[in-house]
C-alpha cells in the first residue's frame, strides 16, 4: 500500500538549483526516471534533433516501449510534448540540461516557453525518503508574448510499465481519489503468481502507481489510449471514469489539469510515478 502522504507532499517538493552548462554532446539516451533497476525510463537519442515529442520512452534495455504520453492545449490548440504517434502539433526542442538527478527540457509550444523537468531525487541524509520508489516530473511555463492564454496539461502511462508488450497478458487497474490526491495503480492480474520473476530484466510482480496531489482543475480518466487522449484533445478535461478493471488491451491511466487563462505557472504542475 502506498501512503497517500507521498502524493500529498508533492506540492512541497523544493526547487533544486543547477548550473546551466552549454550542451556540447548528446548521450546515447537521456534519463527520465532512474530510481531502481525496475523503475527506469530513458529517452533514446538515435537522432539528436529529436525532441521528446517524437521519441518513445523505453526501459533501460531499450527493447521495451513503456507507453508514456504528454499533451497540452493552448487556446484550444493541441500540442504533444512526450511520446509518439499522438494527436496534436509537435513541440519544438530548444534546450536540454542533464544533471545527476534531473533532465530538463525547454520546449516551445505555440506562444509558451515550457520547462519539463524529470526528477529522480537522491536523499543521502534521509533513508526514509531515499527508500521511496518514486520519481517525479513537473511542468513550468511562461508566455513569450506577455499575454494570458488558456492552458490545459495532460499526461498518461500505459501497461508497458508493468509487463512485456504481450497481448496475451491480462492487466488490472484501479483509481483512488481522496481529499489529498488522485492516483492510479496498474499491475499484471497474475502478479501474485509471478513473485520475484523477471522477463528481460523487468519485474513481473510489480504494481505501478501514477498520481498527483489534489489541486483545482484536476481531472482523470482510464481507458483505451485513443478514447482518453481524444477526450482531452477535444475538451481539455477528462471524464473521471474508469473503463474496465482488467483487459487484454493496453489501457492508459491519465491525469490532466486545467489552469484556466494564465500568463505563466504560479507553481509547477507535478506528477509522481513509482513501482512497488
Amino acid at each position: 500500500m502506498v501512503p497517500q502522504s507521498i502524493f500529498a507532499s508533492l506540492m512541497f517538493l523544493p526547487n533544486v538549483a543547477f548550473a546551466q552548462i552549454p550542451q556540447t554532446f548528446w548521450p546515447a539516451s537521456v534519463p527520465l526516471v532512474l530510481k531502481s533497476p525496475y523503475l527506469q525510463a530513458w529517452l533514446p537519442t538515435w537522432h539528436t534533433i529529436n525532441p521528446p515529442a517524437v521519441t518513445a520512452p523505453r526501459f533501460w534495455t531499450a527493447e521495451k516501449v513503456l507507453g508514456w504520453g504528454g499533451y497540452m492545449r493552448i487556446d484550444d490548440v493541441n500540442y504533444q510534448w512526450l511520446g509518439t504517434n499522438g494527436p496534436g502539433n509537435k513541440t519544438s526542442l530548444m534546450n536540454t540540461i542533464i544533471t545527476p538527478t534531473q533532465s530538463i527540457f525547454t520546449i516551445q509550444a505555440g506562444p509558451l516557453e515550457v520547462n519539463i523537468t524529470f526528477l529522480s531525487p537522491i536523499e543521502p541524509h534521509d533513508l526514509v525518503l531515499q527508500s521511496f520508489p518514486f520519481a517525479y516530473y513537473f511542468i513550468e511555463f511562461a508566455a513569450t508574448d506577455g499575454q494570458a492564454h488558456k492552458v490545459q496539461l495532460y499526461s498518461d502511462i500505459a501497461g508497458g510499465w508493468v509487463s512485456e508488450n504481450d497481448a496475451s497478458l491480462l492487466l488490472q487497474w484501479n483509481t483512488t481519489q481522496t481529499l489529498e490526491a488522485v492516483y492510479h495503480c496498474i499491475s499484471r492480474k497474475d502478479k501474485a503468481d509471478r513473485t520475484l520473476q523477471e522477463v528481460n530484466d523487468g519485474a513481473e510482480d510489480g504494481a505501478v502507481y501514477f498520481g498527483m496531489a489534489m489541486r483545482p482543475g484536476l481531472t482523470w480518466q482510464t481507458g483505451s489510449d485513443s478514447a482518453v487522449r481524444t477526450q482531452f484533445n477535444n475538451s481539455g478535461t477528462l471524464t473521471g471514469l474508469q473503463t474496465g478493471t482488467t483487459d487484454k488491451d493496453r489501457p492508459v491511466l491519465a491525469i490532466s489539469v486545467d489552469l484556466g487563462s494564465v500568463e505563466s505557472t504560479s507553481e509547477p504542475v507535478l506528477w509522481a510515478i513509482g513501482l512497488v
